[in-house]
């Protein structure tokens, strides 16, 4: 059991890293911006970690995207699943970490990818998992792209504007 100085170390942590983020409101992003064109772009999120989601909440607000969260594979297919049978509009992009309990992101990217209704989302991987050969195992999955973590804000943007691009 961590002690009161560990704690205070993880909870200094937390803030070192939440404060390195952008923070945006979404609102206030300018309309003339190059990630203007990310504005009301519909995303899942499928992250595990909790300071993980949140970095990338805040990244995904920031420039005006709509973000749904899920913690693993499997609660990401139930969200698909049940957008689909509400037949509310599709996500435009999935963005999958590898390493979750439950379901990976290996196994719902392939289900995804096998599922007529979501076999054209593109999913984009999001990992600490930097090998080239992880990239490739990626997009042999089908994965559109393969971006790693620690974030590159100026990558990251980059790569969700050209998914957004593609979808016009």
């Amino acid at each position: 059991m961590p002690g009161a100085a560990e704690k205070t170390a993880a909870f200094n942590e937390v803030l070192r890293i939440a404060n390195e983020v952008p923070r945006v409101a979404k609102d206030t992003a300018p309309a003339n911006t190059e990630n203007a064109v990310l504005h009301g772009v519909r995303v899942l999120l499928v992250e595990d970690n909790e300071i993980n989601a949140m970095i990338v909440q805040e990244l995904l607000s920031a420039v005006g995207m709509e973000v749904t969260t899920a913690q693993n594979g499997q609660e990401a297919l139930d969200i698909l699943s049940d957008k689909a049978k509400s037949q509310l509009p599709p996500f435009d992009l999935v963005l999958m970490d590898l390493q979750m309990p439950v379901m990976d992101g290996y196994e719902a990217t392939r289900i995804i990818k096998e599922t007529p209704e979501y076999k054209d989302m593109p999913v984009y991987a999001l990992t600490a998992h930097a090998f080239p050969e992880e990239k490739e195992r990626c997009i042999a999955l089908g994965m559109e792209d393969h971006l790693t973590k620690p974030i590159d804000v100026d990558i990251f943007y980059s790569a969700l504007r050209n998914a957004a691009a593609s979808k016009k």
